[in-house]
């Protein structure tokens, strides 16, 4: 009954905006409004930097968000302000699927950015038998309601036109969150560096599991000192470790066996720069995985639950058939660590993007904001 009410109320005051004529104006969300991040935020850095005179709104659901530049609008998730500045947008930018009370009209743009690329986990309808109603109808709704998704793939375009029911508005542009990965790597590891007071001479590790939708004891029970103990023997220097679990696994971090040698990760808000910091990821069936592959860096996935995941979650491909080592137990991770082979590890890599067509581009972000400014203008 109260989601029924929501798809009312929303249908009924986005009618009433529509009597509003449309506005050259770009309304961004990430996460349902949880981040000022991902895709969507570097697309809105590099509208205001071609386009400095184009209104951009922002919708966050619990605080404004700290790391968002003045330049933003930012409205309150769920409001009628919201419904107004959403009603009356030519250009929608989101990395998540937008809830069903929410109501698209004629003349408007709606950009699907997504949250992952060169993803194996299953997604929306291709895990329908796994996911609610609720997800399911969310979908459905959107899926007509979008008008462009973006990939970074051949492998991704066939996957997100399957999975988002989109099929034909896919378009391989690469991503704009591997675009400001490409572009700013120096000034990315020194703005983490300088955040975390570590030395010039010390290597960072970065540990950042993906989301467990049902978490459990054990399954992010990474052992620091000996992973730290690892990195040193194969590889010398100094090592520091950052610790980020998914935003919706965050009560777990504290459960971790860390000591005031280890940095929180939840403190720094931007994904895309630790990657670009980093020296070495540990991670797991998470799509940033492919996110730091891009820039080479070593990294071996840390699965401790993998046969109960796979099941759980659904895969296009075994993990096991991807250019990562895999380990199930710490003891398995120090000796994955110990025998890495960058060779080995470079070759598997490149033989993979050969294979799913990856496509990433320096220009990824301004080729979409120039599509979008067409779109603004009502050219073709």
């Amino acid at each position: 009954m109260k989601d029924f009410l929501k798809i009312v109320f929303g249908w009924v005051f986005f009618h009433l905006y529509w009597l509003r004529p449309l506005e050259d104006k770009v309304s961004f969300a990430s996460f349902n409004g949880e981040k000022y991040s991902d895709n969507p935020k570097y697309i809105s850095e590099e509208f205001h930097k071609a386009y400095p005179d184009i209104k951009l709104v922002w919708f966050y659901k619990k605080n404004r968000f700290a790391n968002a530049p003045n330049y933003v609008q930012q409205v309150k998730w769920g409001t009628l302000d919201m419904i107004k500045e959403m009603a009356t947008s030519k250009i929608w930018v989101d990395s998540f699927m937008k809830p069903v009370w929410v109501f698209k009209r004629k003349g408007q743009f709606y950009l699907q950015t997504w949250h992952g690329g060169l993803g194996f986990k299953k997604i929306e309808a291709d895990v329908a038998d796994k996911l609610p109603k609720e997800s399911i109808r969310r979908l459905k709704h959107n899926s007509k309601m979008i008008d462009m998704v973006i990939s970074n793939s051949d492998w991704t375009t066939k996957i997100f036109g399957s999975a988002f029911l989109c099929d034909g508005k896919v378009l391989k542009t690469g991503l704009p969150k591997s675009s400001a990965l490409l572009s700013n790597q120096t000034i990315s590891k020194k703005r983490v560096r300088s955040f975390y007071h570590i030395k010039d001479n010390t290597q960072i590790a970065l540990y950042a599991p993906t989301l467990r939708e049902n978490p459990r004891e054990g399954q992010f029970n990474l052992d620091i000192e000996e992973i730290k103990k690892a990195l040193t023997k194969k590889f010398g220097k100094e090592w520091e470790i950052i610790v980020k679990l998914h935003p919706y696994n965050e009560e777990f971090q504290d459960k971790l066996h860390m000591n005031d040698d280890v940095l929180d990760g939840r403190k720094y808000t931007d994904m895309q720069e630790l990657i670009s910091a980093a020296d070495f990821y540990i991670s797991d069936y998470s799509g940033s995985i492919f996110d730091a592959a891009l820039l080479r860096k070593r990294i071996i996935c840390y699965i401790p639950d993998e046969k109960d995941y796979e099941k759980e979650r659904g895969l296009y491909v075994s993990i096991r058939d991807l250019p990562f080592p895999v380990a199930n137990t710490n003891h398995d991770l120090y000796n994955e660590i110990i025998d890495f082979d960058d060779n080995s590890y470079r070759k598997k890599l490149s033989e993979y993007y050969k294979m799913v067509g990856l496509y990433e581009s320096k220009e990824a972000t301004s080729n979409i904001v120039n599509i979008l400014v067409r779109k603004l203008r009502n050219e073709s």
